[in-house]
């Protein structure tokens, strides 16, 4: 098997030759962003907007990105050229560099590596069941390394046997660890909350692929409106849309994925498909 090639503060090496140092305050302080894409046809999808996500992110931290937009572009096209897999993940990470008393920010490090993924869904995959839990990230418009309490609750989820846990605040439900909520109200208007949320791309896309299919509304979703939901999904960037059938063992709408998540599943796979037809470096 071919090996995977990696990019690391401007050497192409191979993968399991990537190694971050233990001064590095990404990994003593967990100072560091990340971002995450994936590839179709050796195109990364919607690239634009994971590049601009991971500079924002970049900022929120005040760290330095040691290239441009446009070298990131050639850097990428590089590595997926390089890669034995036309489908593939990209996980891009800055960190807070080495620092020598362990909390100033230094130079950062960056990073951008392949990573295998399993092969994405071409219809809407079955319904799952989530649980709540209340918690609200720090930074959530950031997309840290911060991953504490959604691994942590990895042991309540599998023993509620889930898909993975909601958090939620006086505020109302904000996210996943990992991914965005939607929900469709009893009067059919789409609603995803606005606060305390890490924008998701995926996101992004379904309320595009919505806008002259039903109302959008981003806002506050309490826990009985998200109780009360005639559908509930889940987006990300590995399985673009997931239907939500059970909360909390709670029955959502008809007990089965409701016709807006089938809908807005073809309309995300034919946006990501002329995206792929259009995309040029």
């Amino acid at each position: 098997m071919d090996k995977l090639i990696a990019w690391m503060n401007g050497v192409y090496l191979p993968l399991e030759e990537v190694k971050i140092g233990y001064q590095d305050i990404g990994l003593l302080r967990g100072y560091a962003v990340f971002d995450f894409l994936r590839t179709n046809q050796r195109v990364p999808v919607f690239l634009e907007d994971y590049l601009q996500r991971f500079q924002e992110s970049a900022a929120a931290l005040r760290l330095d990105m040691p290239l441009s937009e446009q070298a990131m572009r050639n850097v990428v096209r590089k590595l997926v050229e390089l890669q034995p897999q036309a489908e593939m993940g990209l996980r891009f990470l800055l960190t807070g560099g080495y620092s020598e008393d362990a909390y100033t920010v230094q130079e950062p490090n960056l990073i951008i590596s392949p990573v295998p993924i399993k092969p994405v869904p071409t219809v809407l995959p079955d319904a799952v069941k989530i649980i709540t839990y209340p918690y609200e990230r720090q930074l959530p418009q950031v997309k840290s390394i911060h991953y504490t309490m959604g691994i942590l609750l990895q042991q309540e989820v599998k023993a509620a046997n889930a898909f993975d846990v909601l958090y939620y605040s006086e505020q109302g439900v904000s996210e996943f660890p990992r991914s965005n909520v939607f929900i469709v109200n009893q009067q059919g208007v789409l609603q995803t909350p606005a606060n305390a949320v890490l924008k998701g791309v995926t996101r992004k896309q379904v309320i595009q692929a919505a806008a002259n299919l039903l109302p959008v509304e981003e806002k506050n979703i309490s826990l009985d409106e998200l109780y009360s939901a005639a559908e509930i999904f889940i987006t990300s960037t590995t399985k673009k849309i997931i239907p939500v059938t059970l909360v909390d063992d709670r029955v959502i709408g008809a007990g089965k994925p409701g016709p807006v998540a089938f809908q807005l599943f073809d309309r995300l796979s034919a946006a990501e498909e002329d995206y792929v037809q259009q995309f040029q470096w």
